[in-house]
């Protein structure tokens, strides 16, 4: 797929994102400090993702990661959008009164759409009510997280992801 969609898209920002990742795993301590790791999550992710019973479940939960390699979590935090599940697309929608939605589609029927926001917020819309309703194909994960933070922090984050229960 990557192949075939260069031509169209190019893979510079795919680049970008390969080095940047590469960079940072060769910056990454050999272990992680699990308090600092979990009080990095509380800040910057569990407003969107829960692990065990801290967070908010609009992202994928993230209780049982002991399986992940170091490499592939690293990857998935700083490279949020290079593999996305379908159910984590952002979707954005204006209504015919002009209100701005975005999130993820947590269902829909026919007659309907209901969003969750990055915060969590529920909201159905009447499809009728709506203006326009499209993914941009992107997760609803920001990317630009190793701005965020330094290598350290994001092993002490791999390594509260990591932990067994």
């Amino acid at each position: 797929v990557r192949e075939k969609a260069a031509p169209l898209f190019g893979d510079e920002e795919y680049s970008n994102r390969k080095i940047l990742l590469d960079e940072w795993l060769s910056k990454l301590p050999a272990k992680g400090n699990l308090t600092r790791g979990r009080q990095i999550f509380i800040e910057q992710c569990a407003q969107c993702h829960q692990s065990g019973n801290v967070g908010v479940e609009v992202g994928p939960n993230l209780t049982d990661m002991s399986h992940r390699s170091v490499e592939d979590l690293a990857f998935n935090i700083l490279d949020p959008n290079m593999a996305i599940n379908p159910s984590f697309v952002a979707y954005e929608a204006e209504t015919k009164d002009g209100e701005l939605l975005s999130g993820i589609v947590q269902s829909e029927t026919p007659e309907s759409v209901t969003f969750l926001s990055a915060q969590g917020m529920r909201r159905e819309v009447a499809r009728s009510n709506l203006r326009y309703f499209r993914s941009g194909g992107l997760s609803l994960m920001p990317e630009g997280l190793e701005e965020l933070m330094t290598p350290s922090e994001l092993r002490d984050l791999i390594s509260f992801l990591q932990k067994h229960d």
